[in-house]
C-alpha cells in the first residue's frame, strides 16, 4: 500500500511534477492510475523530458493490450518438458527453449505467438518475457525493434540485454509492472504452482499464463489449492516489482529525436533476475 506521506517525486528535467501538471499525458483510464500511483508512493520517479514519461505510460498500455491479448490467444500452459512452438519460425530445444529460426525478423516470431497461439505452450515466466518483448514491438515499431532485438530465445527468465528486465524490492506497484504471487507451502505434485508471475492490469486485475484474468483474491485462491495437505499458510503477493527499461526503450522509439545520451552509449549491463522471482 502507498504511504501515508503524500510527496510528488516525478521528476521531468529536474523539476517537480505535480499529478495535475501530467493530467495531459494520461490519456486512458489505466494511465490515469498509472499516474496517479507514480505520484503517490514514495519512489522517485526520474524522467529526461515529457517524451520520455508519455513513452512509458503508452508502453505500459501496450503490455496490458498484450496480456489480454495473450490471454485469448489460445497459447497454452506448459512446464519446460512440454513446451511447444510454431516450427515455421521457431526451434524448440530439448530443454523446453524457443530459437528463432534464422532469417526470421524477431518482429516476426513475437506476433506469431499472438496470432497462431494454438501452435504454442510455456510456462508463466517465459510468458512475461513474451508480453515485454511484445510491448516493446508495440511501442518501438518493427524496423526499430529488428534492429534492436536480432537473435531472441525465449525459455524461463532468459531475455536480451535491451529489455534490461530489473526485480527491485518495494510496493509502489504500477499497472504494467510484473508483480508475483508466492505460495510457499505448494504441493511438490505440482511444482509449477510455487506461484505465479502476473502483469498488473490496473482496475484491481492481474493476468497471468495459464490462470487467465484474475483479481489478486482470485489467483491466491487459484494457487491456494495446490498447496501441500494440512497447510495452513496462504499464497501472498511479494513485496516487489519486476520491469523492462522503458526509461532506456525511449532512446530508440519514433518518439525521441535526441539520440542515445553518452550515459548509455556504451552500456556493459546484462540483467539477470535473481531467486526473488520464481518461475511458474
Amino acid at each position: 500500500m502507498p504511504s501515508e506521506r503524500r510527496m510528488t517525486l516525478i521528476l521531468i528535467q529536474n523539476k517537480e511534477m505535480t499529478e495535475q501538471s501530467l493530467k495531459k499525458e494520461a490519456k486512458s483510464a489505466v494511465q490515469k492510475e498509472m499516474l496517479r500511483n507514480m505520484a503517490r508512493y514514495d519512489e522517485k520517479y526520474v524522467f529526461v523530458n515529457r517524451e520520455q514519461f508519455s513513452f512509458e505510460l503508452n508502453m505500459r498500455s501496450r503490455l496490458i493490450e498484450a496480456s489480454r491479448a495473450l490471454a485469448y490467444s489460445g497459447a497454452e500452459f506448459a512446464t519446460f518438458e512440454t513446451s511447444r512452438c510454431n516450427p515455421a519460425l521457431w526451434i524448440l530445444t530439448e530443454r523446453g527453449a524457443f530459437i528463432l529460426r534464422y532469417g526470421v525478423p524477431a518482429s516476426a516470431g513475437i506476433r506469431d505467438i499472438f496470432s497462431n497461439g494454438k501452435f504454442y505452450a510455456f510456462e508463466c515466466a517465459t510468458a512475461i518475457v513474451i508480453l515485454f518483448y511484445k510491448a516493446a514491438l508495440d511501442s518501438l515499431g518493427p524496423k526499430a525493434f529488428d534492429r534492436l532485438f536480432r537473435e531472441i530465445i525465449l525459455r524461463d527468465w532468459r531475455h536480451d540485454e535491451d529489455l534490461n528486465i530489473r526485480t527491485q524490492r518495494g510496493n509502489d506497484f504500477i499497472p504494467g509492472d510484473c508483480l508475483y504471487f508466492n505460495n510457499p507451502d505448494f504441493d511438490e505434485i505440482y511444482p509449477q504452482w510455487r506461484g505465479e508471475n502476473t502483469i498488473m492490469l490496473g482496475n484491481k486485475e492481474f493476468f497471468g499464463h495459464g490462470m487467465g484474468i484474475k483479481d489478486a483474491e482470485g489467483v491466491i485462491k487459484s494457487l491456494n489449492q495446490y498447496r501441500y495437505p494440512g497447510s495452513a499458510r496462504s499464497a501472498y503477493l511479494m513485496s516487489q516489482t519486476t520491469r523492462p527499461d522503458f526509461k532506456y526503450l525511449y532512446f530508440f522509439s519514433p518518439a525521441n529525436s535526441s539520440g542515445l545520451p553518452v550515459y548509455y552509449q556504451e552500456r556493459k549491463i546484462i540483467s539477470r533476475i535473481g531467486s526473488t522471482v520464481q518461475a511458474h
